[in-house]
């Protein structure tokens, strides 16, 4: 995954930040978000999707490999405007004004620090590297230091 997802100035190079699926859950139980874990399948076989969210908290068998958790925030009149938009008028009631642009990015009163348990420097990075990491963390919040640890460094002919 490190050589998937990072490359900080080199393929692999990278830092994760390593906490657990009951902590994220709690840090942002007031914000409004759902929490849940990837459920990861073959699409051919099993149930047809039936929740309206289904497709946001899915993924084929072939991304197993990264045990994705995801938060969403859901705009319900949004959603609800696009279906109107895909369904039409029926003539079941008066046609909802259009709907506005998402934003972007949606900012949250959330600090990641409060549930952090470790932060991993990748077993592809060089000590250059992992002496930046440290010094960028330490730039933003000293504390956080104590909890970087290495990967055990992969073989460079692995």
């Amino acid at each position: 995954m490190w050589r998937l997802y990072c490359e900080d100035g080199a393929p692999g190079q990278g830092i994760a930040l390593v906490t657990t699926l009951r902590k994220i859950e709690r840090s942002v139980a007031a914000l409004d978000l759902i929490v849940s874990p990837i459920k990861y399948r073959r699409y051919e076989v099993g149930p047809a999707f039936n929740d309206e969210l289904d497709p946001f908290m899915h993924k084929r068998n072939g991304f197993t490999h990264e045990s994705e958790v995801r938060l969403l925030s859901y705009n319900e009149r949004h959603y609800l405007d696009l279906a109107y938009a895909l369904i039409g008028d029926h003539g079941y009631g008066p046609a909802p004004t259009a709907s506005a642009e998402l934003p972007t990015h949606i900012f949250l009163p959330w600090n990641p620090l409060d549930i952090l348990e470790a932060i991993t420097v990748s077993p592809y990075a060089t000590d250059e590297y992992d002496r930046r990491a440290r010094a960028a963390v330490a730039a933003i919040i000293p504390t956080a230091v104590a909890l970087i640890q290495m990967s055990p460094r992969y073989s460079p002919l692995f």
